[in-house]
């Protein structure tokens, strides 16, 4: 029996493609920490798994054409941008648009790629007790938030920020698979020290947990049997959270601040919003609004726009955040026909409102991973 190599790599190439994407661009913080070569390793196998699935499948030539012209347009439009700014002046801030093609090969892939995240939320999980033990990071490669401990814990994530935003997507991704790790995942959103991760994930537990609780309860004992696990879960959750919250009582006063709309935290955010926004009005040529110019409000405010929607309409203009909002509204549409399934795009939205969520490699990439499979692209 002959063994016919090239269709054992074509069965094979999804998963190869899903692994390294993972582990140099999700896992990336702790490759470098600890084993630098391998990310090094996990970037050319990635390039080299897409490259032999593109040379070999010409299925998908035909049937997703319109697929790769946008992946074109989007390289050419990069370059346009790389040539036409001077982006030295903030590096290289549309990353956001390469997790898009990213969640395209993970919704190819969707099983393998949510048990990687199931493993990754559980090992950053220890990772973060390991912390809030110890005192000190496991992942020590981003200084900058070196004098912001008892705010954020980092896990495996170099940039505490990126690895609660992270969380809240995994979390996203593993509700109605695991309870177990979406509630690993909820813990883990306190413990980052993110109020965006903490009240996004408690938002949709809460949600979650009323609607199978009253709702589809067949039987008075059922409804009975439903409502006093609720009442235990609930207390066991509140009285873990309240004893860490206890612990770390900056953190605390941090949450319970989100909830004083007259807060200086509220306010300052805001004025980011209002000042980024109205650069982009005025200061911005019509090339600049519709392309976007990457950096330059960064530069002259000297900090983000603390807003997913208005860094899009800055960093890319108009064509990013369409690229963005189009998507995330024909499912939230379909929320009138399915709430359980899209309410969460209703969550997220108004969290990318008011952070910088869902356009990192991890946290983008599992949106986008979640966009192209339920949105199910003709031919996909």
């Amino acid at each position: 029996m002959v063994i016919d190599l090239r269709k054992i790599l074509l069965l094979n190439n999804d998963k190869l493609i899903v692994l390294s994407l993972f582990m140099a661009f999700i896992a990336a913080a702790p490759v470098v920490a600890f084993l630098p070569v391998l990310r090094h390793a996990f970037y050319c196998l990635f390039f080299i798994a897409i490259t032999f699935f593109l040379v070999n499948n010409n299925d998908f030539y035909k049937k997703n054409k319109h697929v790769i012209a946008v992946w074109f347009s989007i390289i050419v439009l990069l370059s346009i941008l790389n040539s036409y700014y001077d982006l030295s002046i903030a590096g290289l801030e549309f990353y956001f648009y390469f997790s898009i093609a990213l969640g395209f090969f993970v919704a190819r892939e969707m099983d393998s790629f949510l048990t990687l995240i199931k493993i990754w939320v559980v090992l950053n999980f220890f990772a973060l007790i390991y912390e809030a033990a110890t005192g000190k990071y496991l992942v020590n490669i981003n200084t900058a938030y070196e004098d912001y401990y008892y705010y954020y814990l980092r896990g495996l994530f170099s940039d505490p920020k990126g690895g609660a935003f992270f969380i809240l997507m995994a979390g996203v991704i593993v509700r109605g698979k695991s309870k177990l790790i979406f509630i690993i995942a909820l813990l883990s959103s306190f413990m980052s020290g993110s109020r965006t991760a903490m009240l996004g994930l408690s938002v949709i537990f809460l949600v979650d947990l009323v609607y199978n609780t009253f709702l589809f309860n067949k039987s008075l004992l059922t409804f009975v049997k439903k409502f006093l696990g609720l009442i235990i879960l609930l207390g066991i959750v509140f009285v873990a959270i309240y004893a860490y919250l206890l612990e770390h009582i900056i953190l605390l006063d941090k949450l319970l601040v989100s909830f004083d709309m007259q807060s200086s935290s509220h306010s300052v955010r805001s004025y980011m919003w209002l000042t980024h926004f109205k650069l982009y009005l005025f200061d911005f040529t019509l090339w600049q609004m519709v392309f976007g110019y990457s950096g330059y409000t960064r530069e002259l405010i000297g900090n983000g726009a603390e807003s997913s929607w208005v860094m899009l309409l800055t960093e890319g203009g108009i064509i990013a955040f369409m690229i963005y909002f189009i998507p995330m509204c024909i499912l939230i549409s379909r929320a009138f026909k399915n709430f359980y399934l899209y309410y969460p795009f209703v969550v997220i939205m108004a969290l990318m409102m008011v952070g910088r969520v869902c356009v990192g490699f991890a946290d983008g990439t599992i949106l986008w991973g979640l966009i192209f499979s339920m949105i199910k692209v003709k031919n996909f």
